[in-house]
């Protein structure tokens, strides 16, 4: 299933460039762009038109509705493309500090702690453990130790299953995405081979805090006074609801827009196609599709989460597209009338359509013909 949100703005990949400890080089591997890197998302952003999800997240993380969007650079970060395709489908993750993941919780972490008490924590940069969760087994990971160009065999190191002596990741990348990825991928236990849960709780103690986040923060049940929180719901304006169709563009900003992404048509996507578009040919190529148990599992549970909303969409849509108490648009008021002239001229050969016709025509006719002399009692 395709999910047809905006494209990704240069401005969004030059924030994540500038925000990144090592700009465009792979957060894992340490290697030059020029060894298909990619610009990939911790929380998949597809989930952004997951609405009811939105929502729930801007308020659990005290945030006003509408603002949160998952193109920020602190949800972005460069990655080869086949680290990231295993990174999607949950075959390793990306697991901060218990420290930060403590701050987000009461001292008993027993509770995520409640809006007014959400802790701002907006380091410049955090620290991060890479742990496999399944299918890592053959797999070795190569990692430049410095940032020179050509690298020599020196300072390349390599890594492989358990990776327990894997070094420490600084990342720019913002610990509530990261902690939301942990829990989508752990949460579905039917999904992951046996004995894979059991391995990651037993390799992360705090592991069980990080799910009890998960599960708090995107519990859709939000306290009835929610509506009337002032720091929650922004003048009609700015509410999520009023924005357009159309994509929105933040341009050469430096700052990200706060405004969540929107599904746009496929004509529009087709239209901003091409500016979406660099020079780099990596960003040229197609993805790579996972295969086998991979594919499978793509972006499971979350992939879920997303069917779902699309089905809640088409419900509340209209045939044609029209939403529910929506005016007709002037698209729709042309197919209309080409149908309506459609159903006239099916009827044509019709000889009751014929001759009703005629007579119709007959009497316009007559009755704006001019009148005679003698109707009007007038001579030459």
């Amino acid at each position: 299933m395709e999910v047809n949100l905006q494209n990704v703005s240069r401005a969004t990949k030059q924030r994540a460039k500038k925000a990144a400890v090592n700009g465009e080089r792979c957060l894992i591997e340490n290697c030059s762009a020029q060894r298909g890197v990619r610009l990939g998302h911790v929380l998949n952003r597809d989930l952004a038109i997951v609405e009811d999800l939105m929502y729930t997240l801007e308020w659990r993380w005290a945030m006003s509705k509408g603002t949160l969007n998952l193109d920020t650079s602190r949800n972005v970060f460069h990655i080869g493309e086949i680290l990231y395709n295993m990174f999607r489908v949950g075959k390793w993750l990306l697991v901060p500090e218990e420290s930060i993941v403590a701050q987000y919780l009461t001292d008993d972490r027993c509770v995520a702690l409640k809006r007014p008490e959400f802790p701002s924590i907006e380091d410049a940069v955090f620290r991060y453990t890479f742990i496999p969760v399944y299918d890592m087994e053959n797999v070795y990971i190569t990692r430049q130790r410095d940032g020179i160009d050509p690298p020599s065999k020196d300072v390349l190191d390599t890594y492989f299953y358990p990776f327990d002596t894997f070094p420490q990741i600084v990342s720019h990348v913002h610990p509530r995405f990261a902690i939301l990825h942990c829990g989508y991928m752990l949460s579905s236990t039917l999904a992951l081979p046996k004995g894979a849960y059991d391995s990651v709780m037993a390799r992360v103690p705090y592991m069980e805090d990080i799910m009890t986040l998960h599960t708090q923060w995107t519990n859709r049940q939000l306290p009835y006074y929610h509506k009337n929180d002032p720091t929650f719901i922004l003048p009609s304006s700015f509410d999520d609801e009023s924005f357009s169709d159309y994509p929105a563009s933040d341009g050469d900003s430096v700052a990200t827009p706060p405004r969540r992404l929107r599904e746009v048509s496929n004509t529009r996507r087709m239209e901003t196609l091409a500016s979406s578009f660099d020079d780099n040919p990596a960003h040229q190529r197609p993805r790579t599709k996972p295969h086998g148990k991979a594919k499978a599992r793509e972006d499971n549970p979350i992939r879920m989460h997303v069917e779902q909303a699309n089905e809640q969409s088409q419900k509340r849509r209209r045939p044609g597209g029209q939403q529910d108490g929506a005016p007709p648009s002037t698209r729709q008021r042309l197919e209309q009338h080409d149908s309506e002239l459609d159903s006239d001229y099916s009827l044509s050969d019709s000889p009751e359509w014929t001759r009703d016709k005629i007579a119709t025509w007959i009497d316009s006719a007559s009755s704006s013909a001019p009148a005679t002399n003698a109707e009007t009692g007038h001579q030459d």
